[in-house]
């Protein structure tokens, strides 16, 4: 057991793991007066779960001043729904919280139960203004929990900040999916959001919908991130109802963070409702965009350049909504392998960034097989050299047929960026000269404090 404590914050840390009975009865008798309370529990050698939590439990009591918790459970502690029970049983009648964090690390053998008792205590904690759930994999929290930690969610009208991020194989399907979508519903205070699906959640495109299309009404957002990670198969329509749900948030939103990972199938169509959300966000200041590998194709795999050309649109849409997010600070904009978004594409993006005249930051990472070649790169190139406040710029391609003469037009920046203090250049398999080009930039950045350039083989 060990304790931390900060005199002027109040603050402490308790963490468990060898600890004796008496050793905790005697921290909890010495730090009635905790606001901040910090609690670690790892695998348990000198005495049981079932001890632990109990003693805890009654001790967390006695916390009659506390205003924020930490409960951190680390992985395959095997701590299970009952001995969670006993905790969440205490943890619910802390009414002076304001500030409550759960992390549950991966395999703690929760399931449904242990999240339905997480959705049954914030019922009793409405005073709550930050709320923080992270539940690992493999928990199998099931649907029904889902929908329970939702309508838990429901009650908690005071939240500003929520961060919810459920790990891969909880199975909480699309069910789950619209349950917590109807708990987010009506927070209408909330200013920061932050969710995360992890893999292979088999949430789908009803599911997607389900937490979507309420997030139009959070009006008051300044800050939204919606990270959907690899094969949930939310498929065009869900992608779609992404796009709707921020298009929604035009008044306040200044920061915004889409991911979809691999595998999604969101083709031409979601990429063209995303694209159409977008251009929606016109206070948007910064913008972080991943759409991973292999998102334009369906079931049978085609990969030749007319499947390729099914993401085509997708792409002119996200490059075209850009133009009218004229507020831009920072732009970071990943396509991954197998996009086959073409010159066309990047054309488009381009040309959209000839509008952005506040970017401080640009980032942009195009995987293999996207076909931008030459005509792409000069397009993209000719749209950063408009951009001259920009003071750190990252261009990652990597095996896109673009030659030594592509990159040179790339390049077309280089005597314009008059602020440019920071420049990464990851240029894979390509066959050129690498030294010629940090010769010819390193001559034309004479105010570049960092430039650092990659090629690999």
């Amino acid at each position: 057991m060990s304790k931390n404590a900060q005199e002027e914050s109040e603050q402490c840390c308790l963490t468990i793991s060898n600890a004796t009975t008496n050793q905790l009865f005697d921290f909890f008798n010495d730090n009635i007066q905790l606001t901040d309370f910090k609690l670690m529990v790892r695998a348990l050698q000198n005495i049981s779960f079932q001890e632990c939590t109990t003693i805890v439990s009654q001790g967390l009591l006695k916390l009659i001043n506390i205003q924020k918790l930490l409960l951190l459970i680390e992985s395959f502690c095997r701590i299970n729904s009952d001995g969670f029970a006993r905790l969440m049983n205490s943890v619910q009648k802390l009414n002076t919280l304001t500030k409550l964090s759960i992390h549950i690390g991966r395999k703690n053998d929760i399931g449904y139960l242990g999240a339905s008792i997480i959705g049954q205590s914030l019922k009793s904690l409405q005073n709550l203004k930050e709320f923080y759930l992270y539940i690992g994999s493999q928990n199998q929290i099931q649907a029904k929990g889902m929908e329970d930690i939702g309508e838990g969610i429901t009650c908690l009208q005071n939240l500003t900040y929520l961060y919810i991020e459920i790990q891969s194989q909880n199975e909480i399907s699309e069910k789950g999916a619209q349950g917590l979508g109807k708990g987010i519903k009506n927070l209408q205070k909330l200013e920061q959001f932050y969710l995360c699906i992890g893999s292979q959640n088999d949430l789908n495109s009803e599911g997607t919908k389900g937490i979507c299309e309420p997030i139009q009404d959070l009006t008051n957002l300044v800050t939204f991130q919606l990270r959907i990670e690899w094969k949930n198969n939310i498929g065009s329509e869900g992608a779609i109802s992404i796009g709707k749900g921020i298009s929604g948030l035009s008044s306040n939103l200044l920061n915004l963070n889409l991911s979809v990972g691999s595998h999604n199938n969101i083709g031409e169509l979601g990429a063209l409702g995303i694209g159409e959300g977008l251009k929606h966000l016109k206070q948007l200041e910064h913008l972080c965009l991943t759409i991973e590998a292999s998102n334009q194709i369906g079931k049978t795999g085609a990969m030749g350049l007319s499947e390729g050309l099914r993401f085509l649109k997708g792409a002119i849409s996200i490059g075209n909504s850009l133009q009218y997010l004229l507020n831009l600070k920072s732009v970071y904009l990943s396509i991954e392998s197998h996009n086959y978004i073409s010159s066309q594409g990047l054309t488009s993006i381009g040309k959209s960034l000839k509008a952005l005249n506040n970017i401080l930051k640009l980032t942009m990472i195009f995987g293999e097989e996207n076909n931008i070649n030459d005509e792409g790169a000069k397009v993209l190139g000719e749209g950063i050299s408009s951009l001259e406040k920009l003071t750190q710029l990252f261009i990652s391609i990597d095996q896109n047929d673009i030659s030594e003469q592509g990159i040179m037009q790339l390049l077309n920046w280089r005597k314009k960026l008059n602020h440019l203090k920071v420049l990464k250049l990851n240029i894979e398999d390509q066959d050129f000269d690498l030294n010629g080009i940090f010769s010819f930039l390193k001559s034309c950045l004479k105010k570049c404090k960092r430039l650092v350039l990659f090629k690999s083989f």
